[in-house]
């Protein structure tokens, strides 16, 4: 998520995609899953995703085709009189948080031609998905759907591997991340909205030149988004199917504090672990 603006600025796109090239980042993507898996095709500055999709637990996977990172918030319209094309007004206002849509996650930083994914459970409604990266919002990549009632039960309650709670000044495992694949309940247990970026760090980088390089972008990135989701309202949860290899990992949450205005990263908000 990127509502405070930290851009991904021109060197940084051409780097991600010789880091991708190089050392194979991309995530073969599963066909089989026990829930309905809404693809959301992502371009240079669209979204191609259904119109309309049932009710319930659904996989919501982002597949970036393009040569920019690109990220999909989902959110429900509070009010159906509400559109996208209110929302987007509201944030060219310099709102980033419109009275009338209540923030629910969705996949996070995807790298080009990567994927990235996120199980949300939504209710009959009205919603809409954005790109927060740089200006991506503005330049098409927000869209409406409508999710309907359905007669059909396919896929009950995750079952979880471990819990990620998201306060207002810290992220707490249950516990920690093992090898290979787990499945991550998050939930926003803080009064603010909240968003969790997994990042993996390049050899050597320690968490303290990273989060200087993420606040001044000067130099050369020092970490890769592998996954996270974007913000979530107070009291909400996701579910995250995350597959690590060895490496150190830092978490990282850029949403603005609604009071001081800046991301709860710059106010010391972070999380390392390592995958031995």
């Amino acid at each position: 998520m990127n509502k405070c603006k930290l851009i991904k600025t021109s060197l940084l796109k051409l780097f991600i995609l010789i880091v991708v090239v190089l050392f194979g980042c991309t995530k073969k993507e599963s066909e089989t899953s026990e829930y309905r898996i809404i693809r959301i095709e992502a371009h240079e500055f669209k979204f191609n995703m259904p119109d309309t999709i049932s009710a319930g637990y659904n996989v919501f996977r982002l597949i970036n085709h393009g040569n920019l990172i690109h990220e999909g918030l989902i959110f429900r319209f509070t009010n159906d009189s509400f559109t996208i094309k209110s929302y987007i007004d509201s944030v060219a206002a310099g709102i980033d948080f419109p009275s009338f849509s209540l923030d629910l996650g969705g996949p996070g930083m995807t790298t080009p031609y990567d994927s990235n994914e996120v199980i949300i459970n939504l209710t009959p409604g009205k919603y809409g998905i954005v790109c927060w990266v740089d200006n991506h919002l503005m330049l098409g990549m927000n869209k409406d759907f409508f999710v309907t009632e359905t007669s059909s039960e396919i896929g009950s309650k995750p079952k979880e591997d471990l819990v990620l709670e998201l306060s207002d000044t810290a992220f707490t495992f249950s516990k920690l991340p093992v090898k290979g694949s787990n499945l991550i309940k998050v939930i926003n247990v803080g009064a603010d909205n909240h968003e969790v970026d997994f990042i993996k760090l390049f050899k050597g980088v320690t968490s303290k030149e990273y989060i200087k390089w993420k606040i001044t972008r000067d130099g050369d990135p020092k970490g890769l988004p592998v996954g996270g989701s974007l913000d979530i309202n107070p009291g909400y949860e996701i579910w995250l199917p995350m597959t690590f290899k060895e490496g150190k990992y830092l978490l990282t949450c850029v949403v603005p504090n609604k009071k001081s205005g800046k991301s709860h990263l710059e106010e010391g908000k972070f999380f390392e672990f390592e995958i031995k």
